[in-house]
């Protein structure tokens, strides 16, 4: 596993990602959660898993607008 945490639209050392107290998933457990297998460097049905991302969060009534080109971008970084 990575030392490396993608928080608010940052990179970030793991022990440096925190959240605020008031945090809703950490208040109240509000989450999603979703695992992207990858091979040879390339994502296991990449496509099907943002349509899932987005059912879940839609299905607990999470406000979240999907950006899938952004994603990618982040999910490519990752790798």
């Amino acid at each position: 596993m990575s030392n490396i945490a993608y928080l608010n639209s940052s990179f970030v050392k793991l022990n440096n990602a925190k959240i605020h107290i008031e945090d809703r998933g950490l208040q109240f457990a509000d989450s999603v959660y979703e695992v992207i297998a990858i091979y040879e460097k390339k994502f296991i049905d990449l496509d099907f898993h943002i349509r899932r991302l987005k059912y879940s969060l839609k299905e607990i009534d999470i406000n979240y607008k999907v950006n899938e080109k952004k994603l990618k971008s982040i999910f490519r970084k990752l790798i």
